[in-house]
């Protein structure tokens, strides 16, 4: 049998292991690897456009609605990249939340698992965030699919529903 082995032509043109029998073994490992890196590339720009979107929607809001105030810290390095929580004072996030939606727009008053709880947020209580302040808390989520259009729009349909809330005295 090593006889009949050792008469075998060379078939494969590429580096010459065992005598110029066969090719170079690939690395599929580190191939995988590329490739895995580049879908990790892609979340992670994902986030950082999020995270873009999330400081001009916030720039934008707290730069042309009185009374509209960050709840939590303003370093952007200590929060999550897509979520904005702003309170609009002595107005109601509900009624807020309503408005939004019928223009479409989607946000919460707080987290998911106090949704059916119309009372102020215990997390802003414990924040000491004045109950004024507190009742008009909006939270904003930016996923992979918002758009920076969909953020222009917030920024232009927001200003006149607080201004017509607080007209109201909502």
């Amino acid at each position: 049998m090593f006889a009949m082995a050792s008469r075998c032509r060379r078939c494969i043109l590429a580096a010459e292991l065992e005598n110029g029998r066969r090719a170079e073994t690939k690395a599929v490992h580190q191939i995988a690897g590329i490739g895995r890196r580049q879908d990790l590339f892609a979340i992670y720009r994902r986030c950082n456009q999020s995270g873009e979107m999330r400081d001009r929607l916030e720039s934008s809001i707290l730069a042309t609605i009185q009374d509209s105030f960050l709840n939590g810290t303003a370093d952007t390095s200590k929060r999550l990249p897509n979520t904005s929580y702003i309170s609009f004072a002595n107005t109601n996030g509900e009624a807020i939340l309503a408005m939004l939606d019928e223009a479409d727009i989607c946000v919460s008053t707080g987290s998911a698992c106090n949704s059916q709880d119309h009372a102020a947020s215990a997390v802003l209580q414990a924040m000491n965030v004045p109950y004024a302040r507190a009742m008009g808390a909006i939270r904003f989520s930016l996923g992979r699919n918002n758009t920076a259009t969909e953020v222009e729009t917030v920024i232009e349909v927001l200003p006149g529903i607080i201004e017509n809330l607080r007209k109201l005295r909502i």
